[in-house]
């Protein structure tokens, strides 16, 4: 007599990535940013490729999945951890001090795609990032990027790097606020650019503005 196989309803694909890495520990048919990947652009400023070209204490955004997570006590017994964090070109080093880590201790246990704001710790041999807070992606996405600083050089500021950044922001309208700082050796000036002058923080804008400025000139926030 022929065994009858009973048929089941096959998972979804939020379903297999997470069955995938419960069984394998690593991901076969995709992965769980790649359903957001056209849209990140909007809430980050870095990845995992990106993450080296930034500076010691800048303010970074990236999305990713947790891989690992390694908890420890503190000399005052507040449980903190080591974090890692995977995104579509690889991983990123987190450290989680104890009131962050208690905060975002349910999202980092999930499988959620999640978006970590935090600062660069730039070392002699490696990068890793002070966590300072965690949302679901999802969540993020709802709310894009706010405001953008550009930071100019007083020492090669031109009238035309003016004028030239000012005709890119004209190309790309929306609600974003803009903020100028004027840096030189021993200070620095932060101009409003006004109600008047709003824009969308695309990274087609972070790049034009980049070309005129030098890499890393504009930061989204």
């Amino acid at each position: 007599e022929k065994a009858i196989l009973q048929q089941l309803p096959e998972w979804d694909a939020k379903e297999l990535l997470a069955r995938e890495k419960e069984t394998l520990g690593f991901y076969i048919t995709g992965h769980p940013l790649s359903g957001f990947k056209d849209r990140l652009t909007k809430v980050v400023n870095t990845d995992a490729d990106a993450i080296i070209e930034k500076k010691d204490q800048e303010e970074v955004r990236f999305a990713g999945v947790v891989s690992h997570i390694r908890e420890t006590t503190t000399k005052r017994k507040d449980l903190m951890a080591y974090v890692t964090i995977e995104d579509l070109k690889g991983s990123i080093e987190l450290v989680f001090f104890a009131d962050v880590y208690r905060k975002a201790y349910d999202l980092l246990h999930s499988d959620e795609p999640l978006l970590v704001k935090g600062t660069v710790d730039a070392g002699e041999e490696s990068i890793k990032v002070i966590a300072a807070e965690v949302l679901p992606l999802s969540e993020a996405l709802d709310h894009p990027f706010q405001t953008a600083s550009f930071r100019f050089d007083t020492q090669h500021l031109a009238d035309h790097d003016l004028k030239a950044l000012q005709a890119v922001l004209k190309k790309q309208p929306g609600k974003a606020e803009g903020f100028i700082h004027l840096l030189d050796n021993q200070s620095e000036t932060v101009i409003y650019l006004g109600k008047n002058v709003r824009f969308a923080p695309t990274e087609q804008l972070r790049q034009e503005a980049d070309r005129i400025l030098g890499a890393g000139a504009t930061r989204f926030i």
